[in-house]
């Protein structure tokens, strides 16, 4: 759209006649030094950012040098090409003040209607133009033609774009099927290869479809690796379950040390005082051990049990027995850290979900707006140089 809007940049304005065009004297001005300083605080800016801001500031760029060549071509006066001139400094000078990205985002998203204001600033005609629609030469008509052309090209990709995430944010939650956890929906479809090959094609929507295949592999990859953990994956799930054996193994050796008659000095000092709940505590501590060997069966060969009550019920759990206290509750949550590092968590999910929803947000919010000056210019182009279908 930027190449296009500014290939017609220096063809809009006045309505001016072929006829008072040739009567116009101007100096011509070397438009590359003309704006280097401009370029030179722009790639400056352009290095430190990233979309939409850096596409809105070669934007900036473009405006200022199609009104250097509008000038040349006694298409517009000195009087606006000073104004686009300070427009462009203007808004480097309060892109350059910003440091916080949504305010960025924000300055990025506001250009088209300052561009506008910037545009549309009114001014006389050129002396001894001629009243209505323009007398264009052939090859200008044609340049016109190709730049229509062009924007309604891209009208097209935004409808594309539009119409591939309609309804995405309904296929977003995860699924089930008796009682078994599944991807969401749309990790079943092939939008994301869409997506994907879309941005790597150079498509229009290229910097938002990139952006979001990101989030949704950050949805659906999850749950692919949940079902084939990789190597780094099962030795932590392996380790998960060692500890299961270790707790058994302790709380095996503190029943028999506080049932034996004599409580050993080997138990006190590795185990504490005696305690006369030691027994009971470590059978109670033994059963939970033997439903968190029933709840990991087959793992890591199968899907480690995101989601069991029994870890919540572990992280939970209080005891009188020193051991059981520094260990039940910690197997909980190395439970809950296995399923963090799978990324099916809750939390991890949730999040993830938003920030898709949040990317869904700011992308159509860009491509209305990015649709309606497109179409806006359009509609200008044809309107004033009787352009038809």
């Amino acid at each position: 759209m930027f190449r296009a809007l500014a290939t017609i940049a220096a063809l809009l304005g006045l309505s001016a006649s072929a006829q008072a065009q040739s009567q116009c004297e101007v100096t011509p001005r070397d438009c590359a030094a003309d704006t280097r300083a401009l370029d030179q605080r722009i790639d400056a800016l352009v290095a430190a950012r990233t979309s939409p801001v850096t596409d809105a500031l070669e934007l900036v760029r473009l405006e200022r040098r199609a009104a250097c060549h509008a000038y040349n071509a006694c298409v517009i006066d000195q009087t606006v090409l000073q104004r686009m001139s300070q427009w462009a400094d203007g808004e480097i000078q309060a892109i350059t003040r910003i440091t916080d990205p949504r305010t960025q985002r924000l300055w990025a998203s506001g250009l088209g209607t300052r561009l506008a204001t910037a545009r549309n600033a009114h001014v006389p005609a050129a002396q001894g133009a001629a009243p209505g629609r323009p007398n264009i030469p052939p090859e200008t008509m044609m340049q016109l033609r190709a730049s229509i052309a062009q924007m309604e090209g891209q009208l097209q990709d935004l409808a594309e774009f539009t119409a591939m995430v309609t309804g995405l944010e309904d296929q977003l939650a995860t699924r089930r099927r008796r009682r078994r956890a599944l991807a969401p929906a749309v990790c079943a479809t092939n939008l994301r290869d869409r997506l994907r090959a879309m941005y790597r094609a150079g498509h229009s929507q290229a910097s938002s479809a990139n952006s979001l295949h990101r989030k949704l592999d950050e949805l659906c990859e999850p749950f692919a690796r949940w079902d084939e953990p990789d190597e780094a994956l099962r030795g932590t799930q392996e380790r998960f379950l060692n500890r299961i054996r270790q707790i058994e193994e302790w709380m095996a050796d503190i029943a028999n040390c506080h049932r034996a008659e004599n409580y050993e000095f080997r138990c006190e000092n590795t185990y504490g005082e005696r305690n006369e709940n030691a027994v009971n505590e470590a059978r109670q501590v033994l059963e939970l051990m033997a439903q968190a060997r029933r709840a990991t069966r087959g793992v890591p060969s199968e899907r480690f049990p995101c989601g069991h009550r029994l870890w919540r019920r572990l992280r939970e759990s209080t005891w009188t027995v020193r051991t059981a206290t520094a260990q039940v509750p910690r197997l909980g949550q190395e439970a809950l850290r296995v399923c963090e590092r799978i990324g099916v968590d809750p939390e991890s999910l949730d999040e993830t979900r938003q920030e898709i929803r949040d990317e869904l947000e700011r992308t159509r919010a860009r491509v209305a707006q990015q649709r309606a000056q497109t179409q806006q210019a359009v509609t200008r182009i044809r309107d004033q140089f009787g352009i038809e279908d």
